[in-house]
């Protein structure tokens, strides 16, 4: 009758295949190991000097006595015992699952490392994306709360380091220069006035007109939506860079829009927060926007949302829908997610 193997960790005699029923250790061949995970048991190594169950607990081979060697997987804590005799393995619990798993992550890590760095790369951005896409919805700022209230489109997921300063700055000055016309002649005459027209042109009188608005509806729609994508492109362009920026594109958006209207004044900033929207777009490619009705939630993705912001202009523009500057749309969005797309790459460059 053949003796039963006993387990040197509690003394408890090992079923037929090879385990502890009360620790949970199994003892295994060197053939059986090596064939579950021949990279990871190839990395095994002898290590005495850090053998977790001390020099005063010598553990013995359940199948002929001697004396079992530790030996250690890589940096890891994680100990498995050798008998230099018969060649078997004491594995504690969780010890070959553990081996099994590092046996797939060196597998991954082989694969990868014959990836070419674009294959590479690509392959960190579906990582990044499917993490992000995986996360929950983070908390919404002040502003964008206010806004969501309202059931008004709301940019979320955000990369966000700093106070969106500039963008607030530049709603407080449309305010601002609204304000001062309601105090003065009159909308309607602020804009015979200062807008962009046959009668008023120039450089400056297209700067001034940008900041002119001929209407609440037309206010309040600019001011959402500077203060709703603005933040996203402020949070990853050059700070110093930002009002010159909203200011240069939304004076060639105007432009560009009297070129095809040369008889109407033209007014607003909308070509210039159209080229925020675009920059947004673009500075922050994995948020979503947001919209929500009651307990009816809509999310977008950044380039989905981009498809409507451009065909919805177009739509306009084709139907002559009068009330707002249709092409200062489409030429802001054009601009600010074509200077972005420059931004992007010289930031990489450098």
């Amino acid at each position: 009758m053949a003796t039963a193997r006993i387990c040197p960790f509690d003394g408890v005699a090992l079923d037929g295949a090879g385990d502890c029923r009360r620790c949970g250790a199994g003892w295994r061949g060197q053939a059986d190991l090596a064939a579950r995970a021949p990279a990871a048991f190839a990395r095994l190594a002898a290590d005495p000097r850090a053998d977790p169950a001390g020099p005063g607990r010598p553990l013995a081979c359940p199948a002929c006595g001697a004396r079992l060697e530790p030996w250690k997987m890589e940096t890891f804590s994680v100990w498995m015992y050798r008998c230099p005799s018969c060649g078997g393995w004491l594995c504690p619990r969780g010890t070959i699952d553990t081996l099994a798993r590092r046996e797939l992550q060196l597998g991954r890590e082989a694969a990868f490392a014959s990836f070419s760095p674009e294959e590479r790369a690509a392959m960190a951005r579906e990582i990044a994306a499917e993490a992000a896409a995986a996360a929950p919805e983070p908390e919404l700022p002040f502003v964008h709360g206010f806004l969501a209230k309202f059931g008004l489109p709301v940019v979320t997921r955000i990369h966000r380091e700093r106070l969106p300063i500039a963008t607030w700055s530049l709603a407080l000055v449309l305010v601002a220069v609204f304000v001062g016309e309601l105090r003065g002649a009159g909308l309607e005459s602020a804009a015979v006035r200062l807008g962009y027209g046959p009668d008023h042109r120039g450089l400056w009188v297209a700067v001034k007109a940008m900041f002119v608005h001929a209407g609440w509806g037309q206010l309040l729609g600019n001011v959402y939506f500077l203060l709703a994508f603005g933040d996203g492109a402020e949070q990853r362009a050059p700070r110093w860079l930002f009002a010159p920026a909203f200011v240069a594109l939304g004076v060639a958006a105007l432009l560009c829009d009297a070129l095809l209207h040369p008889q109407s004044p033209l007014v607003g900033a909308s070509g210039g927060v159209a080229a925020l929207m675009g920059a947004c777009v673009v500075l922050q490619p994995r948020a979503r926007v947001t919209i929500q009705l009651g307990p009816l939630v809509w999310r977008l993705s950044m380039a989905g949302f981009f498809v409507i912001a451009l065909s919805f202009p177009i739509l306009m523009a084709a139907l002559r829908w009068p009330g707002a500057a249709w092409t200062a749309h489409l030429v802001g969005l054009a601009l600010g997610a074509g200077g972005a797309a420059l931004l992007r790459t010289f930031s990489r460059e450098s």
